[in-house]
C-alpha cells in the first residue's frame, strides 16, 4: 500500500537529519524524501522514474537536474 506522509525538521540540520527525523514514520520500508522547493516537469514524472529505477535494482536512487548558473 502507498501511502504519503510528511514529518517536520524543527530546524535546519540537513538532509540526514531530516531522514531520521522520519524514522518512525519509514521503519525499514523503501521511502522518497522530496524537497519542496524542487519542482520537475517532464514527460514522465520523476517520482514514477525514480521508483521504477529503485524496483529494477533493488538499490538507493537520487535524482538529479541540470539548472542554470
Amino acid at each position: 500500500m502507498n501511502f504519503f506522509s510528511y514529518v517536520r525538521q524543527e530546524e535546519p540540520l540537513g538532509l540526514g537529519h531530516a531522514v531520521l527525523c522520519a524514522k518512525h514514520a519509514v521503519g525499514g520500508k523503501p521511502f522518497a524524501l522530496l524537497l519542496g522547493d524542487d519542482i520537475f516537469d517532464d514527460a514522465i514524472p520523476a517520482l514514477n522514474a525514480l521508483i521504477q529505477a529503485h524496483e529494477a535494482t533493488g538499490k538507493s536512487v537520487v535524482g538529479v537536474q541540470r539548472v542554470p548558473f
